[in-house]
């Protein structure tokens, strides 16, 4: 298995670096990728801003979560708080969309891990 590392700058804690396994037949190159995270963050901004304050708080990070990030689980309070926990990297309440970003990407890559396993 070839594993790559992947860094992410961040507005707030610099840079945030973690693996990956990089699939062998692995098709989508770099900046189709970067489009396809921008535009996932986009989409989710639009249809869970419910209230246009350029910030998702809990409640509406929670409805995403529970719809798509994760719709065939059913995640407890307790996850979701752990989980809207490490998508708020700053602490500040709200998922802004850096933040979003950077876990999106997380998402998009550990989906693509899992497709090419099976």
């Amino acid at each position: 298995m070839e594993f790559n590392k992947i860094k992410m700058k961040t507005k707030f804690k610099g840079e945030i670096e973690y693996s990956t396994y990089k699939p062998y037949d692995y098709q989508e190159n770099s900046i189709a990728f970067q489009i396809r995270i921008i535009s996932e963050v986009e989409k989710i901004w639009i249809v869970y801003d419910r209230n246009q304050d350029g910030m998702l708080d809990y409640d509406e990070i929670s409805e995403y979560l529970q719809n798509e990030a994760y719709p065939d689980l059913t995640l407890t309070e307790l996850q979701l708080h752990k989980i809207f926990s490490n998508i708020d990297i700053d602490g500040s309440g709200y998922i802004d969309k850096k933040e979003l970003e950077v876990f999106v990407t997380k998402l998009l890559m550990l989906n693509k891990v899992n497709m090419n396993q099976r």
